[in-house]
């Protein structure tokens, strides 16, 4: 398999001296750095990348360093900031020969939206990236869009098809050999088994998840906190800590949002006294990143 990271490293050594080539690539792998978590990379590519396409007068490449702006937001876990920053961004037109192919502004902002508890507004602008990426039979961001969809819909309620999107994202990422695809759709899967309540399913979707992102440290946290969150729901406490503890103390801010709730179900389980004070900071977290999707439970737990 390969990730997003290879492919940006193989698209900068072919762009050579090339600068609009190289900044393009560079401005990608500024965008995968954020994930890593490699910040004084990602912030040292940027800077490169902005001056080369400002030499090459490519506009349309400059403009598109405004993603890393919003994906700078998004990996920090501020998504109603990141959906900001990426409106202007979602109707560029992007080609399926472009290395910032990879990540659509239209789909994350989708994504953001979901986070932001609006599911049916991300889902309408996830379906639009969807609809591209099929028409040009673009497999990674075919993938990737299935996935963001599936989180949509298990967040509609729509768990059947939640589960279907999912499916169907795993097997193109498979197909391709995308790590970071595979980890991601195998995420999708689980959140869908999840909020459809079969915790079995959902326990082994997170547990394949956490294996395929073993070069993918977003989605490894991503993985940990959930897989911790549903075992706590088996009951299965004492398991549970060590996955949540690791997603807790992850370096990517956006992880630490799941990886709070995940904590904050485990001690309310454990009957800690403590458990409303610490569902109460993570809820006014949650609430001042935008972060609504998580606020119903958070509150519930506060209460609690």
């Amino acid at each position: 398999m390969i990730g997003g990271g290879e492919l940006v490293e193989l698209a900068i050594a072919e762009a050579g001296d090339d600068p609009a080539a190289r900044g393009q690539a560079l401005a990608a792998g500024a965008i995968t750095d954020l994930t890593l978590p490699r910040l004084d990379r990602a912030r040292r590519r940027f800077r490169e990348a902005e001056h080369l396409l400002d030499q090459a007068g490519d506009t349309n490449g400059a403009a598109r360093l405004l993603y890393w702006r919003g994906m700078a937001r998004f990996v920090a876990g501020r998504p109603a900031e990141a959906a900001r920053e990426l409106d202007p961004l979602a109707h560029l037109v992007v080609t399926p020969t472009e290395v910032l192919r990879l990540w659509h502004p239209r789909a994350i902002r989708g994504h953001a939206l979901v986070f932001m508890a609006e599911p049916a507004a991300g889902l309408a602008e996830i379906e639009e990236v969807l609809a591209w990426a099929r028409a040009v039979e673009h497999p990674v961001v075919h993938s990737a869009c299935l996935w963001h969809r599936s989180e949509a819909l298990a967040a509609l309620g729509r768990h059947a098809e939640a589960v279907d999107s999912a499916q169907a994202a795993v097997v193109i990422a498979r197909r391709v050999g995308h790590v970071e695809e595979t980890a991601a759709s195998l995420r999708g899967l689980g959140v869908a088994w999840h909020a459809a309540g079969d915790l079995d399913r959902a326990e082994q979707a997170f547990r394949r998840s956490l294996h395929a992102a073993a070069t993918a440290p977003l989605f490894a946290g991503w993985a940990a906190a959930r897989l911790g969150l549903v075992m706590v729901e088996q009951g299965r406490v004492a398991e549970a800590t060590s996955l949540i503890d690791t997603a807790l103390h992850h370096r990517v801010p956006l992880i630490q949002h799941e990886a709070r709730w995940a904590h904050a179900e485990l001690i309310h389980a454990r009957g800690d006294h403590t458990a409303p004070r610490f569902a109460t900071t993570a809820l006014n977290t949650a609430r001042a990143s935008g972060y609504l999707a998580l606020v119903p439970r958070l509150a519930a737990l506060a209460q609690s």
